[in-house]
């Protein structure tokens, strides 16, 4: 999980993945920690620095044919109540969906 100036960083890649033609699906992303210091503390904290390759396209091939039909999500943060203010290419789970009736659970114990 990365955050702030590391992914900002990540968003930098973006101009070059599409320059050359690419996505994230067709790389290997490499990060690397660069450490930086606070100015007036001297506190040293990290960020991501990140890098790309091309990654095989056989490999891409196979790995793509393996997901086919699978939608790839984190459920634990895909909550039905969530709101997302900017979404792109986002899948909703069926089980995800609000419905009318509330949610309950029985505890076994």
């Amino acid at each position: 999980m990365a955050h702030g100036f590391s992914v900002e960083n990540l968003g930098s890649l973006e101009s070059e993945l599409y320059y050359d033609d690419l996505t994230l699906g067709d790389i290997i992303l490499t990060i690397k920690p660069e450490q930086k210091e606070k100015k007036g503390t001297g506190e040293k904290y990290y960020i991501a620095k990140w890098s790309y390759e091309e990654a095989d396209r056989q490999v891409i091939t196979e790995m793509k044919n393996m997901i086919d039909g699978h939608q790839i999500y984190r459920e634990d943060t895909a909550q039905s109540t969530a709101r997302y203010l900017v979404s792109e290419n986002y899948y909703q789970s069926p089980n995800l969906i609000a419905s009318n009736e509330p949610e309950t659970a029985e505890i076994e114990g």
